[in-house]
């Protein structure tokens, strides 16, 4: 028997790989699986073939697709049960070389996926499959520059956002300063104007301080009238004058 080794000939750093070698599962299905989940970063490639095992994701079919039933939006499809499960295993050892090495298994994206032929063995009951195929998977990941940008991305949104926080916190403690300051300005343009009006200040009303005629009530008139009155002398006390200066 030969031995096999990986197809994939590059020696690059940052790369995973994982083999599984005789997996009973359909040639063709592996080739469609192989095809769709090419590209995808490991988490992505996760969750679809769990997707696909519960009926929720299609594997479309690009080339063995003779007989396939139509899918919406996507075309010939099918939900293969066997071979997803055969791929899951083999990103399951992927993820568990990733660790080995170190590196974050989220961060890994598929780049190389590969499906070959392996040994075909003979039935050996009565009434059962004559000849089992068998399917070696090759997968092989790098870290994707991408998701470690966005990674890195997260943590300069929270400082952005606490540098909001610590903005509206200056603003909020210079309008209290704002407010704290006002007040003894009030105070001191109150003295300034006692200070320049001291007969306000006092409350005595001189002279100097009466009102013009325009803003002369009723009341004031009247009294300035009967001050008057008194002041000029009667017409009988001029009479009275008269007769005493002929005699």
């Amino acid at each position: 028997m030969a031995k096999l080794g990986y197809t994939y000939q590059g020696d690059q750093e940052g790369i995973v790989k994982a083999l599984v070698k005789s997996e009973r599962i359909s040639p063709k299905e592996a080739y469609e699986v192989a095809n769709a989940i090419r590209s995808m970063s490991l988490p992505r490639a996760e969750t679809f073939l769990s997707n696909v095992m519960e009926k929720k994701e299609v594997v479309p079919y690009r080339r063995f697709n003779r007989g396939v039933a139509h899918r919406k939006k996507i075309g010939p499809g099918r939900y293969p049960l066997n071979t997803s499960k055969g791929f899951m295993k083999a990103l399951r050892l992927l993820r568990a070389n990733a660790v080995y090495k170190g590196m974050e298994a989220d961060s890994l994206e598929l780049f190389h996926v590969a499906t070959h032929r392996g040994e075909i063995t003979p039935g050996r009951y009565k009434g059962g499959a004559h000849n089992h195929p068998t399917v070696h998977i090759e997968l092989v990941a790098k870290e994707s520059v991408s998701i470690q940008k966005k990674e890195e991305e997260k943590p300069a949104e929270k400082k952005v956002e606490l540098k909001t926080e610590t903005k509206s916190e200056e603003k909020k403690a210079k309008t209290e300063e704002k407010s704290k300051v006002k007040l003894p300005k009030e105070k001191s343009e109150e003295k300034s104007e006692n200070e320049e009006n001291p007969r306000k200040a006092s409350g005595k009303i001189l002279k100097t301080d009466a009102k013009p005629a325009s803003e002369k009530t009723t009341d004031d008139l009247i009294s300035e009238a009967e001050g008057v009155m008194d002041a000029e002398p009667r017409t009988s006390d001029v009479s009275e004058k008269d007769d005493k200066e002929s005699k």
